[in-house]
């Protein structure tokens, strides 16, 4: 018995097999041999390791490290949906604003941002400021990029067949708005979006879906200009009792029904007054009439035209001239035009009597006035209507068959609004700003086309060219290509 007494001795000399335990990390493969050790247990008394088996369960949670190694390959999916976006601005965040969810919303190469949500205007203006430069870089490679593509593009059967009715670099939209974030792209105008089997039918090929690593967005809708063709009388037209300014209707005396407008009064070559509207307003007729209320009589005498249409218009079919315009001079004799101004001042170049002072703009509208409030009077809507520049201030549209090129786009948010009417060809596009740290309004465009399906975006040729084609004599300081671009200095109330 008392041999018997001395073997937990020996199990105490045996405690070295706990030193072997501390080794764990080389006994966690044990568990594989459990059933060959059982087999041999009666000769190494492998009951200690049975006990160092319910130890090591016990430090399972140990193990908790190795199960989060494992769900990290599952994790390193999550950047590629959720971290790749460059996120909004925070400092424009609206909680009115709609968030955009669609399906098939994701990332590629030809569209790495996905869409969060619909910005208002103001919103572009503040996200374009604070990523100005590397959106004007992503203008500057769209533009490279529809350089080059170009030839291609009009060798392609959809611009043969003119199913293609323009292109611009502007912003991505959805639903006739601006997303954010904001990504540069290059829009292509169709007559009708069609599908592939339509495509296939017409044997029309599918556009690409991006150039040169810039997104291509097909768009639908025709140009067409502007001009009144129906007996729809203008909103509220100027009495003839009033002083003669920019934005009343106006027409051929053989014509009336097929009105536009007056867009503004200048100095001419001359040194006469003369007033600015499209050819296309005026047509062949060397007299033009002002429409007052019912527009059923010539109203307070007529209007000659003294400068040439064919000088001044894109008719002749060359594709080479890129304005609408005609000079058309103003018959001192009528009493009505003996003053330049009335009660709203913002509609006049004759600065002396004005509040805000007019400027004119001697360089063409870019996207660097997108943060900036556009404006427009037409004869038509006879309301202001402020909007935003749509994109470079390069797109190409075809008007009736007329191409025209480095035309401006500009647009109000929403495919449901409508920011240009029938009748207001003619009026011009003002940019609202500061020039020398003064509210002022830049004369920058002049509107004779619009979106047939859509009058939610007009087309205006620049003023600056409009100006050197018809000679105007604008007093140098009156001409700028220097105001304020930010979205702050053209948030002010038209008085």
């Amino acid at each position: 018995m008392p041999a018997k007494k001395s073997s937990p001795k020996k199990k105490t000399t045996k405690t070295a097999p706990k030193k072997n335990a501390k080794k764990k990390t080389t006994r966690k493969t044990a568990p594989k041999q459990k059933s060959a050790s059982k087999k041999k247990a009666s000769t190494k008394k492998k009951t200690p390791t049975k006990k160092k088996t319910t130890t090591s369960k016990k430090a399972a949670p140990k193990r908790a490290p190795r199960k989060k190694n494992a769900k990290q390959p599952t994790k390193k999916k999550k950047p590629v949906t959720k971290k790749k976006p460059a996120p909004p601005p925070t400092q424009s965040a609206s909680p009115t604003v709609a968030t955009v969810v669609l399906s098939g919303n994701v990332p590629t190469p030809e569209q790495p941002y996905l869409i969060q949500r619909i910005l208002t205007p103001e919103e572009v203006g503040v996200e374009y400021e604070l990523r100005r430069e590397e959106l004007e870089k992503e203008f500057a490679r769209a533009e490279k990029a529809l350089k080059k593509w170009l030839p291609e593009l009009k060798k392609h059967p959809q611009f043969k067949s003119g199913h293609i009715t323009g292109w611009s670099v502007t912003f991505r939209r959805k639903f006739g708005q601006v997303v954010s974030p904001l990504q540069v792209v290059i829009a292509v105008n169709v007559a009708t979006k069609l599908s592939n089997k339509s495509l296939e039918k017409d044997k029309l090929e599918k556009l690409p879906t991006s150039v040169y690593g810039v997104p291509i967005k097909v768009l639908e809708g025709e140009f067409k200009f502007i001009s009144e063709d129906s007996n729809v009388v203008p909103h509220n037209p100027l009495p003839f009792d009033k002083p003669l300014i920019g934005g009343v209707p106006i027409a051929p005396a053989s014509n009336h029904p097929e009105f536009g407008t007056l867009g503004i009064l200048v100095d001419g070559k001359n040194g006469n007054t003369v007033g600015i509207t499209n050819a296309h307003v005026v047509g062949s007729d060397q007299t033009t009439d002002q429409l007052g209320p019912g527009f059923s009589s010539p109203g307070n005498g007529a209007i000659s035209r003294a400068i040439s249409n064919s000088s001044t218009t894109v008719f002749p079919g060359t594709g080479s001239a890129n304005v609408d315009c005609a000079a058309i001079e103003v018959v001192p004799a009528q009493n009505a035009l003996q003053h330049s101004v009335r009660e709203m001042t913002h509609l006049t170049d004759k600065l002396d009597e004005t509040n805000i002072p007019v400027y004119y703009a001697s360089r063409h509208v870019r996207e660097w006035d997108i943060a900036l409030t556009a404006i427009k009077f037409g004869g038509r809507s006879g309301i202001i209507i402020e909007g935003h520049i749509e994109g470079n201030g390069s797109s190409f549209v075809v008007v009736k068959g007329t191409p025209m090129n480095n035309v401006i786009r500009a647009s109000v948010q929403g495919e449901s609004n409508q920011f240009i009417f029938p009748g207001d060809s003619g009026c011009v596009l003002m940019l609202k700003t500061k020039v020398n740290d003064v509210k002022a309004f830049v004369v920058a465009g002049l509107f004779f086309a619009q979106l047939e399906s859509n009058p939610a975006v007009g087309v205006a040729c620049h003023f600056d060219e409009v100006r050197k084609k018809l000679s105007l004599q604008i007093p140098t300081d009156k001409l700028t290509e220097k105001w304020s671009l930010s979205s702050a200095d053209s948030n002010w109330e038209i008085e």
